[in-house]
């Protein structure tokens, strides 16, 4: 009987402990919204941390929207991402390039304006601040990413970002 009653209380702490353990871990998943940034000016991205710390080094994926002067473009941001703080509170350092997909907008009353889709890659540069729980829920981000690509170099880009994390 005593055997039975250490073999239930080693039983039921191992478990609590497991359970505790599994509560604490940090949510390595995000996926939010940003306005700006390195898709243009609207976008929806994932945003995955590798590993099980939140500092250290991430990846970003996402699809984005803008519109200038005659052109729709269609981004494609992927980014390697590093975050240094704790607590939630993070600053954040990202690389990477966006792949555009734009078109002419053509007016539908004039059918002998013809302009092919074209690709294009810009590079992004994210430098900002990070808040996103350990526990996961809402998160937010906002900063800087300066665009560059062959032509030109936009250095003061912002974006603003709202999420969660899971």
């Amino acid at each position: 009987m005593k055997n039975q009653i250490f073999a239930f209380l080693f039983i039921f702490f191992l478990l609590s402990s497991l359970q505790l353990k599994a509560q604490s871990e940090f949510k390595r998943n995000s996926i939010f919204g940003e306005l700006g940034g390195s898709a243009g000016l609207i976008s929806i991205n994932f945003d995955k941390r590798l590993s099980k710390s939140p500092e250290g080094f991430g990846i970003r994926v996402g699809a984005g929207y803008m519109a200038w002067q005659d052109t729709e473009i269609f981004n494609f941001p992927i980014l390697v991402n590093y975050l240094a703080g704790n607590n939630g509170k993070y600053f954040e350092m990202g690389i990477g390039p966006t792949i555009g997909y734009a078109q002419e907008r053509q007016e539908p009353m004039d059918p002998d304006l013809s302009f092919e889709p074209y690709m294009t890659v810009y590079g992004s540069i994210n430098i900002g601040y990070r808040y996103q729980p350990l526990n996961g829920g809402f998160n937010f981000r906002a900063g800087i990413s300066p665009i560059l690509n062959f032509d030109d170099v936009i250095p003061f880009w912002p974006y603003l970002s709202f999420g969660y994390s899971f």
